[in-house]
């Protein structure tokens, strides 16, 4: 027994070890059986797979494989590997996230934050619904991560007032209780006010013998508040094309297996267009979602009904959550100089990605005044982050120098600096996003992609909702176990692939799926967001398993629903575009090859090794 324990321990302690080791090995018949560009690019995809999904290294340190594996297999010259890591889709992410670094350097979000919170009343549920609506609203445009660590701890003052009012109206109440009157009635008094007690401590499992532990209802409260930050931020992050790395991803995978695209088909407008309708709509039923799974359906509906007159105790609580915010806001120093401009820019910025191509006949956008496919999203972004090192941070004085001497002489700062970039700016991400383009390049250079297109076209048969389904299931399943980013750059292709053997557009299964892979609900190591969320200690596993479980079958379905139905009118789901077509030449070897060797190889080599 001593020595099996010994073992385990070992095993688990040198558990990456293992994996680094043992993978490549396991791996190994494919580099020659068949032996053909497929089954190598096949190889790298796999062995990149396994060490994303057991997280044996950092993330972005996987991501730069390719630049060796590649060049050694003979399936992509090294120059061209290295120079799929920073296409212009890269620099869009890169402008993103130095205009919401700015943002967050500030301050400008948590007055936004905690103005809208003001707004939304002092209703619990609807408490709930302004910290999901304000959480969405900034990962439009910050990172989810960002957005979630900035609500959490303003969630918990929230929490922990709540608790404070319900243990102040259980005193009251004891009070209003108490007898009044010697004799008889005294005893009969007490033995009520005990009966109470004791009814209400046993009905509330949650509460502790003294009554000083949360109740039932405040349990729920805090957690479904908690819970809906986390899914806000993802959900909010599906909006815009800078709003989450995989959707900047996607549009690069795009652009790296549809070179005759060259991005048109999902510029920053039509994206938005197509998933900010899904995002609301999303939002307000995942809202539902958590209420009716926490609080219970009856409670739900009240929400939904204004009542005409709120108890006394009731609107207590509610003044109380109310002046807590006003608190937190009126603390805050008057609008600053810099928050007002970096406001400014960021208007711009968003103006510039929505004007640049509208798509309008009468009003096409001010990218045509460029010559055609050199202005791009990307360089409205580099644009806004140079500015942003140039502004000043502080209003320019120009007054005489007698007026100001006293004053500490140096350089006025400016709205970002490079100290900050350094200490906060995400460099992972570009990384990541580097690797998902290189690894996708190998995946078209390669055929693989064709090839396994081809071993999916078996699927045609289905409808396409069916397959928007399956497509979407599949994302969500391995985008809760895995990165979201990680997930796209290796669903993408594949999907792709099958699109163009099936003959159906690529969008169709491309923009499902990559929104399926924002919706990571269902495990703290889905996303950052959610470990955030769940690092209080005040959520339970089973709580976000069943509480994501029932939200991700609601996303799943509005999604698919919008494809089927609004979305055909403004995305061309249903016809087959020139820029999606196969070269024949690589067709007909991909099909070949699926047929064949690959097939063998995916489904014996691999799958025996239980890889």
């Amino acid at each position: 027994m001593a020595l099996a324990d010994s073992l385990r321990s070992g095993l688990a302690y040198y558990r990456n070890v293992l994996i680094i080791l043992v993978t490549p090995l396991v791996l190994l018949p494919l580099l020659f059986y068949p032996g053909t560009s497929e089954s190598k690019c096949l190889y790298v995809v796999l062995l990149m797979a396994a060490y994303w999904l057991f997280e044996v290294m950092p993330l972005a340190v996987t991501a730069m494989m390719p630049v060796f594996l590649y060049p050694m297999l003979g399936i992509l010259s090294s120059g061209r590997v290295c120079a799929s890591y920073m296409p212009d889709v890269n620099f869009l992410s890169f402008g993103g996230l130095v205009v919401a670094l700015a943002v967050e350097k500030c301050n400008l979000h948590q007055r936004l934050a905690l103005r809208v919170l003001t707004w939304v009343g002092s209703d619990p549920k609807w408490i709930i619904f302004g910290f999901m609506s304000i959480t969405a609203f900034l990962s439009m445009w910050m990172s989810n991560t960002a957005c979630t660590a900035m609500m959490v701890p303003i969630a918990q003052s929230v929490i922990a007032e709540w608790k404070k009012s319900k243990e102040e109206d259980e005193e009251s109440e004891c009070t209003e209780l108490m007898p009044q009157n010697a004799g008889a009635k005294d005893e009969h008094t007490i033995t009520s006010v005990s009966a109470k007690s004791t009814t209400t401590s046993s009905s509330n499992p949650s509460s502790t013998p003294s009554g000083k532990g949360p109740s039932h209802e405040q349990n729920a409260v805090a957690r479904s508040l908690l819970l809906g930050i986390a899914y806000a931020s993802s959900i909010g992050g599906t909006a815009t094309l800078t709003g989450s790395p995989t959707n900047i991803s996607m549009v690069g995978l795009m652009k790296s297996l549809f070179p005759k695209d060259d991005g048109r088909s999902v510029t920053y407008v039509l994206y938005m267009i197509f998933a900010l309708p899904t995002m609301l709509l999303i939002l307000v039923l995942v809202w539902i979602t958590l209420l009716c799974y926490f609080l219970g359906t009856k409670a739900t509906l009240h929400a939904m009904i204004p009542k005409l007159k709120k108890k006394k105790k009731e609107a207590r609580k509610a003044d109380k959550v109310t002046a807590l915010f006003l608190e937190k806001f009126r603390k805050l120093p008057p609008m600053s100089f810099a928050e007002t401009s970096v406001l400014v820019i960021f208007l711009i910025l968003v103006i510039l990605w929505v004007l640049r191509d509208v798509g309008v006949p009468s009003f096409p956008g001010f990218g045509i005044y460029f010559k055609k496919g050199y202005f791009s999203d990307a360089t409205s972004a580099m644009i806004i982050t140079v500015l942003l090192f140039a502004f000043p941070s502080e209003k320019p004085s120009f007054h005489s120098r007698e007026e100001e001497k006293g004053k500490p002489k140096g350089r006025p700062g400016t709205l970002m600096n490079w100290a900050t970039m350094k200490s906060k700016f995400p460099w992972d991400v570009v990384f990541l996003l580097g690797g998902g383009f290189a690894l996708a390049a190998g995946v078209k250079d390669s055929g693989l992609s064709a090839s396994i297109g081809g071993l999916l076209g078996k699927m045609g048969a289905l409808p396409l909702f069916m397959l928007q389904l399956i497509c979407m299931t599949i994302s969500i399943v391995i985008t809760n176990i895995a990165s979201n980013v990680v997930t796209a750059s290796i669903l993408v292709p594949i999907v792709s692939g099958m699109c163009q053997q099936l003959k159906i557009s690529p969008l169709a299964l491309i923009l499902p799926v990559t929104l399926g892979c924002s919706y990571a609900y269902m495990l703290p190591v889905g996303t950052p967001p959610n470990a955030i969320v769940f690092g209080p200690g005040v959520l339970r596993l089973k709580d976000m398993v069943g509480a994501g479980f029932f939200a991700s079958i609601m996303s799943m379905l509005v999604v698919v629903l919008h494809c089927q139905t609004f979305a055909r009118l403004y995305v061309p789901l249903e016809i087959f575009p020139e820029w999606a077509m196969l070269n024949e030449t690589a067709a007909v070897a991909g099909n070949a090859t699926a047929d064949s060797a690959l097939m063998t190889t995916l489904f014996v080599n691999v799958t025996t090794a239980g890889i």
